[in-house]
């Protein structure tokens, strides 16, 4: 009895850690360091991945907050949409005539590999990490970049 006991307990033990496999198996989820230096407003940065998950981040002028991503599976795809002004929606529609806006946005990607659904050749470090940067009134300017931006 007291020998089940002892194997009992180790066994215990052992399903109580967390192997390196079970903590890497939660996807490439995407950071994006946005940076408001010049715009006349904020930017308002909303995510979407394919399970649901929404999340909206407003970026204030002057500016420069870090923006982590979790998608819901490890499956999920994700994207991510930054505009700027008057705009009437999260489409790529304008907003009413005359009024000054921006708009732009990233692929979808899937955050298992790290790489865009399309063109991959046009993002050679993948889309897992962005930067975000108003340099310009309404310049709304996207970069992949290798490493973690922040």
């Amino acid at each position: 009895m007291p020998r089940t006991l002892l194997l009992l307990a180790a066994l215990l033990a052992a399903c109580g850690e967390q192997s390196p496999t079970a903590l890497s198996l939660h996807g490439l989820d995407p950071t994006v360091l946005i940076a408001n230096k010049a715009g006349p407003e904020a930017v308002i940065f909303t995510w979407f991945d394919q399970s649901g998950q929404v999340s909206t981040v407003t970026v204030a002028m002057g500016v420069t907050q870090c923006v982590k991503f979790t998608a819901t599976t490890l499956a999920d795809s994700v994207r991510f949409i930054a505009a700027m002004g008057n705009t009437t929606s999260l489409d790529t529609l304008p907003g009413p005539l005359g009024t000054p806006w921006s708009k732009s946005w990233s692929p979808w990607f899937d955050p298992a590999t790290g790489l865009p659904k399309a063109s991959t050749g046009s993002y050679p470090f993948g889309a897992e990490y962005w930067t975000l940067t108003v340099a310009t009134p309404y310049g709304l300017l996207m970069t992949t970049v290798k490493d973690p931006p922040c």
